[in-house]
């Protein structure tokens, strides 16, 4: 909160973190399908409901979606780039990114390990010596940008988190971690966080894609289809194009 005759701070810091937010989709959906597919995709992070409740106040759950959604968009063109000058510099990049998650939020850990532990075994087994350099540096990069904070506040981050999940579940009334309904939760939650018709949607595209593998219609091509740019494409690829077009 601003204090009295100041000028609140946070709409900036969430119009600063939006504009990270739709830059790192829209940078998603050039790189792995169509630039129209980005513009649909950002396009749709404004009008999700569980994105657009989350900007009415400041919290630090909006800047950690950003912030992951930037590392993991640094991270795909770090796995795709084809010079050896620009792995480096994405790789230098993604580990700017994930300190600068972990510095927001600890949790970003957690949507974070599994692809670049994805990326790290593809490379392993590819035998991809000089990416896993690329991997080390960024790794050292990212323990640069948050090493220092975490080594001073290392007990102010165990006793928040403990504050931030167990105590706050409690508080709150949310089922213990040992029922369904903890592990269920975000299913239940998940139509007021998309809406409806934005779920919806996507569920006919799909059954619209499964009647046509099973009965050809005319005009659809189930075997590779056309992509948003007229290019055919290539399994869920093409066909997660063909739905935001």
């Amino acid at each position: 909160m601003a204090g009295d005759g100041e000028k609140p701070k946070q709409p900036w810091l969430i119009s600063f973190f939006s504009a990270l937010l739709l830059v790192a989709v829209y940078g998603l959906g050039v790189r792995l399908f169509t630039p129209r597919v980005g513009l649909w995709a950002a396009g749709l992070c404004l009008l999700l409901p569980g994105l657009y409740l989350a900007r009415l106040d400041f919290l630090l759950d909006y800047p950690l979606v950003a912030m992951v959604t930037l590392c993991f968009c640094c991270l795909t063109y770090w796995r795709y780039s084809t010079t050896r000058l620009g792995g480096w510099l994405w790789a230098i990049v993604v580990g700017l990114t994930l300190g600068l998650a972990l510095m927001v939020k600890q949790p970003a850990l957690f949507f974070l390990f599994t692809p670049l532990v994805w990326v790290s075994l593809s490379w392993l087994k590819q035998r991809a010596w000089e990416r896993w350099a690329q991997l080390m540096v960024s790794l050292g990069v990212a323990v640069l940008v948050f090493g220092p904070w975490y080594r001073t506040n290392w007990l102010l981050m165990f006793t928040a988190g403990k504050r931030a999940t167990i105590d706050s579940a409690i508080a709150e009334g949310d089922p213990a971690l040992n029922t369904l309904g903890a592990w269920t939760y975000y299913w239940h939650e998940f139509p007021k966080l998309v809406s409806w018709p934005l779920l919806l949607v996507p569920l006919v595209g799909l059954l619209l894609h499964w009647l046509s593998r099973r009965w050809p219609l005319p005009g659809f091509t189930s075997q590779g289809g056309v992509g948003c740019n007229g290019k055919p494409g290539s399994g869920w690829r093409s066909f997660g194009s063909g739905l935001t077009c």
